[in-house]
């Protein structure tokens, strides 16, 4: 948790309030070690009261408006979809550290992350 993040994400006007809920989580689960965020959908809806649908718009919303950047992460060697890390690209330019070994992620060409 940082509460940099969370500070950071309090101070950006978003379209919507489902966007502000998300990028809200988003920063609260933002980890300075790995310098992303990794909450699967089922959570974010959870802690923001609104349905998983709704969570997944926003954040294709916010990745397009450029609040999120999503890596979606693969279990490394068999290609199965384990996660996606969302990096906050307007609160740090550090790249994301990918939080466990046996991932990585599932396009060859990503930039912004560093594998631990």
């Amino acid at each position: 948790m940082s509460a940099d993040a969370r500070n950071w994400s309090y101070s950006w006007a978003c379209r919507f309030p489902s966007h502000k809920a998300v990028l809200n989580v988003l920063a609260d689960r933002f980890n300075d070690k790995y310098r992303c965020a990794w909450p699967s959908v089922p959570t974010m809806a959870a802690n923001t009261g609104i349905a998983s649908r709704t969570v997944q718009r926003a954040v294709r919303e916010l990745e397009h408006d450029g609040f999120v950047i999503v890596v979606p992460m693969v279990r490394r060697g068999t290609r199965i979809n384990v996660a996606n890390l969302y990096r906050l690209p307007f609160f740090t330019e550090d790249a994301a550290v990918i939080p466990y070994p046996e991932w990585e992620p599932a396009a060859r060409d990503v930039t912004g992350i560093m594998s631990p």
